[in-house]
């Protein structure tokens, strides 16, 4: 049970110290962005996989990008209307977690191993209930309040590719971490399920820290993030290349490397723009004091 709870400890932890320390949006909603990833593992790590109750690797993938999604659609209408209107779908995932690991303390795991309508497992119905709230409530509300800002007398403030440049990225690393998912030569999602979805949780990361900075300084994102280049790459020569040479070594080998890269990739921009932000307000990282000369 420890192990469970540790990821959704973390998931806490990160958003708490973004709140309390750096209370500003690109710190705030930008770890939290991270935060996102560990929010599907640790439902998962409760509801488990070796049994007939259980999760499999394409259910974790759903719920992951149905998290991402709702998070990114609230700054892709930001980036565009210049008003952030937060949904309600990460605070009550959060609270949810929270209430399955309570049962699960209370109880033992076991006490989600039952069927729902007599069809459907505790785990598949939270994947349709999250795919309907996110394609059924988040996506619309999204639309309509950027189609009731776009009007003759008050624009977007980009226009309609410009304004659809955020979602580039995310629609992209979607595509090829499915395509990855369903087409490994090795099943590699079965192989290392939390490494396979941590690395998507830090490009998505990546790319929405850089929406948040465009926001705020009313400047253009970047078509594409840059870590999307070697990740289609990598992943196009793994489903690509003949299988005699993408043994399972070989392919988790990859997953290792664009997990460490990236990561690290993530880790030096993050301690890049701290280094800016203090340096531009003349402050020491984690004080308000300024500097004495």
């Amino acid at each position: 049970m420890r192990k469970y709870a540790l990821h959704i400890s973390k998931s806490l932890i990160v958003s708490y110290i973004s709140k309390k320390f750096l209370n500003r949006e690109l710190f705030d909603h930008g770890v939290d962005s991270l935060s996102t990833v560990f929010m599907p593992v640790a439902i998962f790590s409760a509801f488990g996989r070796q049994h007939p109750y259980g999760g499999n690797c394409l259910d974790m993938h759903l719920i992951t990008w149905c998290i991402f999604f709702t998070f990114a659609l609230s700054h892709w209408e930001k980036y565009n209307t210049q008003e952030l209107y937060l949904p309600w779908g990460y605070d009550l995932a959060l609270l949810g977690i929270a209430l399955v690991y309570l049962l699960c303390g209370l109880f033992g795991v076991e006490v989600w191993r039952f069927h729902i309508l007599n069809n459907f497992t505790v785990c598949g119905f939270l994947v349709i209930l999250v795919f309907f709230a996110n394609f059924a409530c988040s996506f619309p509300v999204s639309l309509l309040n950027i189609y009731k800002k776009y009007s003759p007398v008050n624009e977007l403030k980009y226009g309609l590719w410009d304004g659809l440049a955020p979602l580039l990225s995310v629609a992209l690393l979607a595509f090829f971490s499915t395509i990855w998912m369903f087409f490994s030569q090795n099943n590699i999602a079965k192989m290392e399920p939390r490494l396979f979805l941590w690395h998507q949780g830090v490009i998505f990361s990546s790319h929405l820290c850089r929406v948040i900075i465009a926001q705020m300084t009313s400047t253009k994102v970047n078509l594409v993030n840059w870590m999307m280049f070697p990740y289609m790459a990598v992943v196009t020569s793994l489903l690509l290349l003949p299988g005699t040479l993408i043994t399972s070594q070989v392919e988790l080998t990859s997953l290792y490397v664009i997990s460490t890269v990236t990561t690290l990739a993530h880790a030096h921009f993050g301690v890049c723009v701290v280094r800016q932000i203090a340096s531009y307000l003349d402050v020491n990282v984690f004080s308000i004091k300024k500097r004495q000369d």
